[in-house]
């Protein structure tokens, strides 16, 4: 793969299904059992759970810069970020907005923001916890 890259290849125990209503797939990396043996690392990979995959309050939030697009005001928008597929993003009551003054209801298409948030799997969406508004 090249310097600093890695690839890894895993075979599970039990055929998967992976189709439109199955489609989570779990992997256990077991930091805590890997072996560096000067520098060459073998890890241990194994079936994961997916019991609690759908409970996002067992995720980290995570940040991503990016522009509003399709804004539904104090609702939803679509999060469009590099050359990549825009993120659907769900706006709640709890979502906290960062910058100088600013609430929701100042939030335009085209903003450029800095989302931080959670994926729900079910609703195929991201959960906006924050929006950080950086510019116009």
């Amino acid at each position: 793969m090249g310097n600093g890259r890695s690839a890894l290849s895993y075979t599970f125990p039990q055929a998967l299904t992976i189709n439109s209503t199955s489609k989570v797939v779990a992997v256990n990396f077991n930091l805590g059992d890997w072996v560096d043996n000067n520098g060459v690392i073998t890890p241990d990979v194994q079936p994961g759970s997916t019991v609690g995959v759908t409970d996002t309050s067992r995720q980290i939030v995570t940040y991503m810069p990016g522009f509003v697009s399709n804004l539904v005001p104090s609702t939803s928008f679509l999060l469009n970020h590099g050359s990549q597929t825009p993120l659907h993003t769900i706006l709640s009551p709890a979502t906290t907005v960062s910058g100088s003054g600013h609430s929701l209801t100042d939030l335009r298409n085209g903003q450029h923001i800095i989302l931080g948030s959670v994926w729900s799997e079910t609703q195929f969406s991201l959960l906006a916890a924050n929006v950080q508004m950086t510019g116009h």
